[in-house]
């Protein structure tokens, strides 16, 4: 823990906001900060985010600010050691209007972290072959990493990818060795490449909910307004959920048209010049991987739901033996794992929650959250306190999928999505 209290929840202690010119001058953007906006997400390999600005010194003119410049972010949160430390470009400016006043500027600047940017100037002209892992971690170490960029494998695919880049960016490469990683002993193939406040990560969904060194934050408890109202100690206060909306819990036939239930891989020999179909049922698979409950793990639908796996197809242009000392290559493996990864990935997105919680800067994606949610209105603050009321079935362990950090000068606010793959056996059969 740090030197500094808590003195309310939310609070922020801003270290570091500066920007650097092309030149090298730095200048503070403390005392111009309206609202700092960092976005990350699982799906997504970078950081973004915007800082809003009030001008009355004409920054834009006399740094001046023409895109490229360099933000530095220093953030932490008062008794808690984890900050968020992260540089990045500018990369955009809009939104700039005039205070009634005449003397006031204000503008919105928006950021790329430094290695997103740096993305765009490394078109790629290379052949690759190996474990998916090492690819992966070539390519960020020799054309994104940064001095303070880290990347975590998470886990190791099984399988074995041999490819040529034709001129695609280090993420494009990335994501595309995502999407043909196979995942070992038939669990989901559902491999990331994503960026949060404290590094890059490279791994399957299934690994993230057995990592030991990831960290399930919590409880958060959801109440009441008359318990809301209740005053409540910022060490309390930090773990209460303002805000929250289910914005989907199932969509049956989006479900059908998406492939998630089941689907049909045709895979396409150029060689022999033939064809077979690879058909992959979701519902009977379910039990195969790891979910946020476990052993105890009920799918959001019913087990005799009708599905076609006809439904959604694929097709697969597989030549065997087309790559020299590299059998098994990712052509002759997709028709094993192409349905099992469409179908979790679209499984994260089933029972999406929105949430808004005090802001720390140790939270991020790809780490779980337990919430405790009332069935009915609480009368009394220890009644969901002590668990009583409260809404078993969705209530528990979700994984954080996105999120916003709001920071101003005095306030951090966190908005994020969350998400859970299944629900308990337990609350539907008791």
């Amino acid at each position: 823990m740090s030197n500094d209290f808590l003195k309310r929840a939310g609070d922020i202690v801003i270290d570091d906001l500066s920007i650097y010119t092309r030149g090298g001058e730095s200048v503070s953007l403390t005392d111009y900060l309206v609202e700092l906006n960092l976005y990350e997400s699982i799906f997504a390999p970078y950081i973004t985010g915007n800082i809003v600005l009030s001008d009355s010194k004409n920054l834009l003119k006399n740094i001046p600010i023409l895109g490229e410049e360099l933000i530095y972010v220093k953030v932490r949160t008062p008794g808690i050691d984890s900050e968020i430390f992260k540089v990045f470009r500018v990369c955009g400016l809009d939104s700039k209007t005039y205070v009634k006043d005449g003397n006031t500027q204000v503008y919105i600047l928006q950021l790329s972290s430094a290695e997103g940017f740096k993305d765009t100037l490394n078109p790629i002209f290379k052949s690759f072959s190996g474990k998916p892992a090492k690819i992966v971690n070539d390519i960020f170490t020799t054309y994104l990493s940064s001095n303070k960029s880290e990347l975590t494998i998470v886990n190791e695919p099984s399988n074995i990818l041999k490819f040529v880049s034709p001129g695609w960016s280090p993420i494009k490469c990335i994501n595309w060795i995502c999407g043909n990683s196979e995942a070992s002993n038939s669990k989901s193939s559902t491999f990331l490449f994503w960026e949060t406040t404290k590094g890059f990560y490279f791994g399957n969904i299934d690994s993230l909910v057995n990592l030991s060194h990831r960290y399930s934050a919590g409880p958060y408890y959801y109440s009441s307004a008359k318990v809301a109202g209740n005053a409540l100690s910022p060490e309390k206060e930090m773990f209460t959920i303002k805000d929250i909306k289910f914005l989907d819990i199932f969509d049956l036939l989006k479900n059908r048209m998406d492939g998630y239930l089941a689907s049909t891989v045709i895979d396409v020999n150029l060689f022999n010049k033939e064809y077979e179909n690879y058909e992959y049922d979701h519902i009977t698979s379910f039990g195969n991987y790891d979910h946020t409950l476990k052993d105890d793990s009920l799918p959001s639908y019913s087990t005799s739901t009708l599905r076609n796996p006809l439904s959604f197809i694929e097709l697969n242009y597989n030549y065997p033996n087309l790559y020299t000392n590299a059998r098994d290559n990712y052509l002759e493996r997709k028709k094993y794992f192409a349905g099992n990864r469409r179908s979790n990935i679209l499984e994260l997105t089933n029972i999406d929650v929105e949430i808004t919680i005090p802001g720390r800067t140790d939270l991020e994606c790809g780490t779980f959250i337990n919430m405790v949610l009332p069935e009915v209105n609480p009368q009394y603050s220890e009644d969901i306190a002590g668990g009583n009321n409260t809404d078993s079935l969705y209530s528990g362990k979700y994984l954080i999928t996105n999120l916003n950090h709001k920071i101003t000068l005095v306030s951090h606010v966190i908005s994020a999505s969350v998400t859970k793959d299944c629900f308990s056996s337990k609350e539907f059969f008791k």
